[in-house]
């Protein structure tokens, strides 16, 4: 199938320009398999400054003598103008080291006028549009690598940054939560519920506040690349077992219904038992925070090498639009000034890539005013 390839010739000499004209017209003509060429003409830089602007080009043929450019000044307008169209000059037999120049500042190829036929135009068209093509491939590379090490130069001092930040944050934190707890133990022994009843508060905000720096520290892991699976065999009724107890309290709390469909002949799995108890207590804090006098289910099953945990509830559950940005870091469903729960989103954001570093996939079902059904899949054999 042939091609129509558009060329831009500036000469300002009608003879010459007709000779070209002449040579692409028989060289398209030879053959019904060589490309075409819609020749566009300009006998001023000016108006092949314009055509430029109009329209998209392949190939500059381009006259280095016009009455309205000297030498190289059209070149280096042309090449400001539209950087990445390829351009071949034309120049008259005194001219060559001017073409030599040429071609080392930014054309692709000269020809001398009167010594070129169909064959060596057509070469040397189709040798500066690859030429042109690669060097813009090359261009494309450097910059997508320069900007690569940009980004892990700057992922790099973030979590410097984050790491610095967490120490000096976690120890005056857990002078506060340390302190708060011997003064509710002191109110205790004597019976003073009102201070008891504050200091909570405030040994709460403390622990709040430290799983947020934790978390913070987590997805600054994850993105930098440094966070490290630590595999052994896992017991996959008892950590099911283990995180849905840890929860039996907040679930009350709530109101909420805890129920664990958990077969004790699950068996064991390789993997990181870490990481998949960090996915659960994500999910099930979530199912806590937004189920009110409702259920939470937690279901397990072993399906074909992989090993699937449901976390269902009666809650809130999400719209369409709130599912679709649910994994974004620092994304709530909720986004409003006046919204009821607290956090800052990332805790679905980082147990998705503790999911992907754990060879599996993390889904969401919800629908509006129902609740919510999330479902992690995770290969049964980490190596």
């Amino acid at each position: 199938m042939s091609h129509i390839q558009t060329v831009l010739l500036i000469e300002d000499d009608e003879v010459d320009a007709e000779q070209i004209r002449r040579l692409l017209t028989s060289q398209a003509d030879t053959n019904s398999q060589n490309d075409k060429f819609q020749i566009v003409d300009a006998t001023r830089l000016a108006v092949g400054l314009e055509r430029l602007s109009e329209k998209a080009i392949d190939v500059v043929l381009l006259d280095l003598g016009l009455p309205d450019s000297g030498g190289l000044e059209g070149l280096s307008r042309i090449l400001k103008h539209s950087p990445h169209v390829p351009i071949v000059v034309l120049t008259g037999v005194d001219d060559r080291t001017v073409a030599d120049q040429a071609v080392r500042e930014g054309a692709q190829d000269f020809l001398v006028k009167g010594q070129f036929d169909d064959e060596s135009l057509l070469r040397s068209m189709r040798y500066a549009i690859e030429r042109q093509r690669l060097l813009r491939e090359l261009e494309e590379q450097r910059q997508a690598q320069k900007a690569k090490v940009e980004a892990e130069a700057a992922n790099r001092a973030k979590t410097q940054f984050l790491t610095t930040m967490s120490h000096e944050l976690r120890t005056p934190l857990n002078h506060i939560i340390g302190l708060s707890s011997m003064l509710k133990e002191d109110a205790e022994d004597r019976n003073d519920k009102e201070m008891v009843d504050d200091l909570e508060k405030i040994e709460a905000a403390g622990e709040r506040l430290n799983a947020l720096i934790t978390a913070v520290l987590d997805l600054a892991d994850l993105e930098s690349g440094v966070t490290e699976l630590s595999i052994s065999d896992v017991d996959i009724h008892q950590i099911v077992q283990d995180s849905s107890n840890s929860f039996a309290d907040k679930a009350r709390e709530k109101g909420n219904a805890l129920e664990l469909i958990c077969p004790a002949d699950l068996g064991v799995m390789r993997s990181d038992p870490e990481l998949i108890q960090r996915c659960l207590h994500c999910l099930l804090s979530n199912a806590c925070k937004f189920t009110e006098h409702g259920v939470i289910k937690v279901a397990v099953a072993r399906q074909k090498g992989t090993v699937i945990f449901t976390i269902t509830d009666t809650g809130i559950g999400m719209t369409d639009e709130q599912i679709d940005q649910i994994f974004l870091p620092f994304t709530q469903a909720d986004q409003s000034s006046t919204r009821r729960f607290d956090g800052v989103g990332i805790g679905l954001t980082v147990t998705q890539k503790y999911c992907e570093l754990l060879q599996g996939t993390i889904e969401v079902e919800s629908e509006e005013g129902v609740g919510s059904t999330f479902t992690i899949i995770l290969s049964g054999h980490l190596k």
